[in-house]
């Protein structure tokens, strides 16, 4: 496993590495709100200006509108076609760990 920043899925491989690859792509839950998501692009000739270095999108939409939204920049684009299944496969498993669980009565099993 990889710990690396932009690895959508935090293997210890080339084609997803945050650092080798010029284009990169990841999807984070955002910090100040809930149902927030950041999908965050690298700009390839801003390589040597960190501060300018990534491109992030705030999405607080629907979360069908969010994978389309997603979809759209990483392969409708031409940036990393083939980060798409990976990326929409991060956005559902950060867009379910923000939901909340309803609260309710609990089902009883016969005994």
């Amino acid at each position: 496993f990889s710990k690396e920043p932009n690895n959508l899925y935090n293997v210890h491989s080339y084609k997803y590495s945050g650092l080798a690859n010029k284009k990169t792509v990841t999807v984070q839950p955002a910090a100040e709100k809930e149902m927030t998501v950041v999908l965050s692009t690298t700009k390839s000739k801003k390589q040597n200006k960190p501060a300018a270095f990534t491109h992030k999108t705030v999405m607080r939409k629907e979360f069908r509108k969010m994978a389309k939204a997603v979809k759209n920049q990483v392969s409708d684009n031409y940036y990393r076609p083939d980060l798409t299944k990976p990326a929409l496969a991060r956005l559902s498993a950060v867009y379910r760990s923000l939901q909340v669980a309803k609260s309710g009565v609990k089902k009883k099993n016969r005994q």
